[in-house]
Order: C-alpha cells, then sequence, then structure tokens
C-alpha cells in the first residue's frame, strides 16, 4: 500500500520557483547520478528500483492493469457522501485542509472511471467546500 504522503501547507508561498544548481542537485540526489546516462525508460526503472527499492512506474502499470480487470462500476451516492464523513474526519485529524478529488476516490476505493461522477456529487451536494481545483476539508464545526 502507498503511503499517502506528508501534508503539504498551502501558503502564498507554493507557487514559487526556486533554481537549484545542476550540480548540487545531482550531489544530492543519487537516482539522478543515475539516470544521466541512460537511453530508455526501461534502464530509468532499473535505477529507480535498484535505488529506491521501487518504481513509481510499476505502481502505474499495476493500477492500470488491476482497474481494467475491475466490472464497470455505479457510483453510490449516499455511500460515497458516508464515505467521505469518514475520510475527512481522518483527514482532519492528520491536520490535513485540502486534498485532490484522485484521492478522494482512491480512498473511497472507487473506480478511477468514476471521478468525474463523485466530482460532480461533491460539488453539488457540498459546494461551499469545493477551493477549486482542490476539496477543502471543514472543521468539526462547519
Amino acid at each position: 500500500m502507498r503511503d499517502a504522503g506528508l501534508p503539504v501547507p498551502l501558503t502564498d508561498e507554493g507557487p514559487t520557483v526556486h533554481e537549484v544548481d545542476l550540480d548540487d542537485a545531482l550531489t544530492r540526489n543519487q537516482l539522478a547520478r543515475a539516470i544521466l546516462t541512460t537511453a530508455t525508460l526501461d534502464q530509468v526503472e532499473a535505477h529507480s528500483r535498484e535505488i529506491c527499492g521501487y518504481s513509481e512506474i510499476d505502481y502505474e502499470r499495476n493500477k492500470a492493469a488491476w482497474l481494467k480487470d475491475q466490472p464497470p462500476a455505479q457510483l453510490d451516492p449516499e455511500a460515497a457522501l458516508s464515505q467521505l464523513d469518514q475520510f475527512e474526519a481522518e483527514a482532519r485529524s492528520r491536520g490535513v485542509t485540502h486534498t485532490t478529488f484522485r484521492r478522494i476516490t482512491e480512498a473511497l476505493n472507487l473506480n478511477g472511471s468514476l471521478r468525474e461522477d463523485l466530482r460532480q456529487l461533491l460539488i453539488n451536494s457540498r459546494p461551499k467546500q469545493y477551493d477549486a481545483p482542490l476539496w477543502r476539508i471543514t472543521t468539526a464545526t462547519e
């Protein structure tokens, strides 16, 4: 199972672009150094598996294969909203203030093909939480 990662604070500093000297970046990043001389994506994947222990491309490839084997899905609005409440409570307890519709879709264990239906359901049922392009996790009192 993938780690959901650490919360990223949404601040005015978020859109700022920072420049880093290429030599400094390469000195600090073993994977970047290893892939400098690669010519194919297969070579990059092999280095990633060797250095990081995994390849993000493997994860996406496996997920796509799994989703392809799933039966066509229908969105159950009542169940989705109930599961959303639980997801939001857990996210709130970790200090999360915003999330993506992709993350909600995955957290609710829904087929990715339902993402747009879920997005419309959430926006229509709780429009104040839509903080385009993100979904705002409300506080318990909101």
